[in-house]
């Protein structure tokens, strides 16, 4: 029998290397801070989160930067386009990856062009049910954070 030494991240996040341990609970704080403006997720509730289009737009196209920073473009050119969508090919790279950057961008795909943030991606992609209404307005509590 031998002892094995792990470290876990404060997001549950299991790692056998300090440094890395380290690095990961940094980067799921810069990853927090890029979507503050955003505010919390919504609960499963039927209805939306109603944010400011620019803010979305903003704390996605800051997102892509963190990934650029973390070297992903280098493996994956989809990672140069300042403009991906959230279903694009981002998604599925970030989704295989894991980590703060899959959660965040995941938080994109639940989001419509109208900046409403649904509690799944089908609504985003479909529109609100009909009996689906506004939560709440974040519009300009977002704005004035600019």
């Amino acid at each position: 029998m031998q002892i094995v030494e792990r470290y876990q991240a404060e997001d549950g996040t299991f790692f056998e290397d300090a440094a890395l341990c380290v690095k990961h609970e940094n980067l799921c704080r810069v990853v927090d801070l890029t979507m503050a403006p955003l505010g919390e997720r919504l609960a499963n509730a039927p209805g939306w989160i109603q944010h400011a289009p620019e803010v979305v737009v903003q704390c996605r196209m800051d997102i892509m930067e963190l990934c650029r920073e973390q070297g992903l473009a280098k493996m994956f050119p989809v990672f140069l386009n300042q403009d991906a969508h959230p279903m694009s090919a981002v998604g599925r790279i970030l989704d295989d990856i894991g980590g703060p950057l899959r959660r965040a961008w995941g938080r994109f795909a639940t989001i419509d062009e109208q900046g409403r943030e649904h509690n799944q991606p089908y609504y985003a992609i479909n529109g609100p049910a009909a009996e689906h209404v506004c939560i709440e307005d974040r519009v300009n509590s977002e704005r004035n954070l600019q």
